[in-house]
């Protein structure tokens, strides 16, 4: 019984540990999140954000603006056109278009108030929930790791400890930018990736499923980290196909037509 009472003890000094570092932690990401204003390249997302809400997708020219953004401005096609513009349908193409329909919310909602410094807050917080929310997602599947649940809440408790003092984390969480999308797909991938090779949790069509549809969304919002996935998952399955290879030929060949499937779904 003594010894219940002090483990009950020691559960409820983690507990409350742990509540005043997410607090401390949220009041870090959300205070203040107005300022300063909308800078040089969250304007990139915000401008085209308003372009998708206007007419469905990023258009360079209205009757009177242009909203480009050339990362290399003296280089251009054959025809004279700068390079990330499509002249046939006025579009925007440098890079995909996924962090401009997410930033279209935050543009939406950012309407219903004249207060510029309101508007800047809408403008952010739908990315910077997204960033928190991929934190916490990066969690879930650490429980299994843990023999029991005191280990993972000082696991817990380290992990909010390390983020709390990482400023460039935060800062760049609370940019109307593609990094907190980054950080919440980055933690879907290791959800998916840990729960069906580490821990045996997903179907095999489930998590081909699942990481399809994830890959598909990544290369709309940054196509370097929809390259980082794709290598990750071509070498583990690469690993798997070597290691198999000198198995029964039966085995060898399932490796191998696994191994193409997900090589094919990269591609």
């Amino acid at each position: 019984m003594k010894k219940q009472n002090e483990k009950g003890k020691s559960f409820f000094v983690l507990d409350i540990f742990l509540i005043i570092l997410v607090i401390l932690f949220c009041f870090s990401l959300f205070k203040n999140i107005s300022y300063p204003l909308i800078w040089n390249d969250e304007s990139d997302s915000v401008m085209t954000g308003k372009r998708v809400l206007e007419y469905g997708y990023p258009k360079v020219h209205d009757q009177k603006n242009v909203v480009f953004m050339s990362y290399a401005p003296d280089i251009k096609y054959k025809d004279g056109s700068l390079v990330g513009y499509d002249p046939e349908n006025d579009a925007y193409i440098y890079i995909t278009w996924g962090n401009y329909y997410w930033a279209s919310i935050g543009v939406y909602f950012a309407k219903f108030t004249e207060d510029i410094y309101t508007k800047t807050a809408l403008l952010r917080i739908p990315f910077t929930i997204m960033g928190f929310l991929g934190l916490l997602l990066f969690l879930l599947p650490a429980r299994k790791l843990f023999s029991n649940y005191e280990h993972y809440k000082i696991f817990l408790i380290l992990f909010v400890f390390v983020e709390l003092f990482s400023i460039s984390l935060v800062l760049h969480m609370r940019e109307a930018r593609y990094f907190s999308l980054v950080i919440f797909l980055s933690a879907c991938f290791f959800y998916i990736y840990s729960n069906y090779f580490l821990f045996g949790k997903l179907s095999t069509v489930k998590y081909y499923i699942f990481m399809i549809l994830l890959l598909f969304l990544t290369y709309q919002i940054n196509f370097i980290a929809f390259a980082i996935f794709s290598a990750v998952l071509t070498v583990n399955r690469g690993a798997v196909f070597l290691i198999n290879a000198f198995k029964t030929p039966s085995q060898f060949k399932v490796e191998f037509i696994s191994a193409f499937k997900v090589a094919s779904c990269a591609v």
